[in-house]
């Protein structure tokens, strides 16, 4: 919603398609085989024209970016935490290839 770029607008766009829902796929699917029921998703934001959003309250580009990489680094601090603590080999596995997704 606040991107003016549109490069870094399609790198998000491509990253929650592609990345992002899969793992929310395929972790909903393990705890659901095993038995743990989901909490209920909040609904989804809507989407804003740039151009709607106050100049004051707009996050620029760079700041966008910045903590996309933040959270990317996390995301794969995480995954490694998870592949070392996993008990479950597949689990693990799991995790691991959340990781090298990330890393690409």
């Amino acid at each position: 919603n606040h991107t003016g770029d549109e490069d870094l607008k399609k790198f998000l766009e491509n990253l929650i398609e592609n990345d992002i829902q899969s793992e929310v796929e395929e972790l909903k699917n393990l705890l659901k085989s095993n038995g743990v029921a989901l909490p209920p998703a909040p609904p989804e934001r809507p989407v804003a024209s740039i151009e709607t959003i106050p100049p004051g309250a707009r996050i620029n580009d760079a700041e966008i970016a910045a903590k996309v990489s933040m959270d990317l680094a996390a995301g794969l601090v995480a995954c490694s935490q998870a592949m070392g603590q996993s008990l479950r080999e597949d689990v693990g596995m799991m995790f691991g290839q959340f990781h090298m997704k990330k890393a690409q």
